[in-house]
């Protein structure tokens, strides 16, 4: 499977960070989080979002079918029913959150440093990564923040804080490394040196999704980059999203699984389904992520006690397909394989 060579967030601010200096690194300070702890969302280990968790590391058999009745076995994440529904809510607390102090991390070096009427550009460095920065001392366009934070699954107050950002700076990923994975855990490591600065969050338009800055700063630290690429926070790094249909009913789907050469997902189910379903494109992209196993339309698979079947996309083209395709995904009740 092919990897995404190349692409960018949004990083939003109160204001634009005075312009870096050549050579120099941007000092990570964070100020200490407020005397109430409760004031924090409990978004749960390597979760993404507070009411969305990952499925945790608990591992069954399955097996993957092709239309040629080609079989091959796979090990897919099952989800644990312990853990919170995502219709449960998104925690409580202020949307003014703060991080812990991230002076641990390595300090990027910037180059080529052009100050601008309306912000700076810059080429900056982050161990072997390597980005260009844009910088504008004005709100980021509409059409690019209002999709990813109206999409997201954050608290209102949260939103809001993202919505009434009043500077922000385009980060594109230029080289280091061709695996989405290693490009991803270098943008969050380099929007973790602007913490203290006032970092609000980050828009990621390809994932329809974005991320408060409190989230950031738990991502980098030492204990979850340690185990991120085993560990992926598909909460933050993708998007799930949900389409009321019409005719009844609600679309659920998956964004950004194009970053790693795979199809998104979807699937039509009720509104009792979404934490179900979630685990579910979860399990199926942790399975293709790894075994490289090709799935296509027409391809069938059991997971658990489900048998599925992939189909094309037949409505809503517009907002379920994505870069690399969509398949969607019909539960087979009561029929063979």
């Amino acid at each position: 499977m092919s990897q995404s060579p190349k692409f960018g967030l949004i990083l939003l601010f109160d204001s634009l960070p005075t312009p870096p200096e050549e050579e120099g690194g941007v000092e990570a300070v964070v100020a200490p989080a407020g005397d109430d702890e409760d004031t924090l969302p409990d978004y749960g280990p390597r979760s993404g979002f507070g009411f969305l968790p990952a499925p945790p590391g608990a591992r069954s058999q399955a097996s993957f079918f092709a239309p040629a009745d080609h079989s091959a076995q796979a090990v897919l994440a099952q989800p644990d029913p312990a853990r919170a529904s995502p219709d449960s809510g998104s925690g409580s607390g202020a949307g003014a959150e703060t991080a812990e102090a991230t002076d641990w991390a390595p300090q990027p070096h910037y180059f080529d440093i052009i100050e601008t009427d309306s912000g700076f550009l810059a080429d900056c460095r982050l161990d072997e990564h390597a980005f260009r920065l844009i910088g504008f001392d004005l709100p980021a366009p509409s059409g690019t923040t209002e999709r990813p934070i109206r999409c997201s699954h954050w608290r209102h107050d949260q939103k809001r804080a993202l919505k009434a950002h009043r500077a922000h700076i385009v980060c594109i990923y230029e080289s280091g490394s061709s695996d989405s994975t290693e490009q991803l855990i270098a943008f969050y490591r380099l929007a973790g040196h602007y913490l203290n600065q006032g970092l609000i969050g980050l828009i990621d338009e390809d994932a329809w999704n974005c991320v408060p800055a409190a989230l950031i700063a738990d991502e980098i630290a030492p204990e979850n980059l340690a185990v991120i690429r085993d560990d992926m926070p598909m909460g933050l790094w993708t998007g799930f999203v949900k389409f009321k249909r019409r005719a009844g009913g609600i679309w659920y789907c998956t964004k950004g699984f194009h970053r790693w050469g795979l199809s998104d997902f979807a699937y039509l189910g009720q509104a009792d389904e979404a934490r179900a379903t979630y685990e579910m494109f979860w399990a199926l992209f942790d399975f293709l992520r790894v075994s490289g196993q090709p799935i296509g339309v027409g391809h069938k698979a059991e997971l658990g006690r489900e048998r599925l079947a992939f189909r094309e996309v037949t409505e809503y083209r517009d907002q379920l397909i994505g870069p690399a395709g969509t398949l969607v995904i019909e539960k087979q009740v009561g029929r063979e394989l």
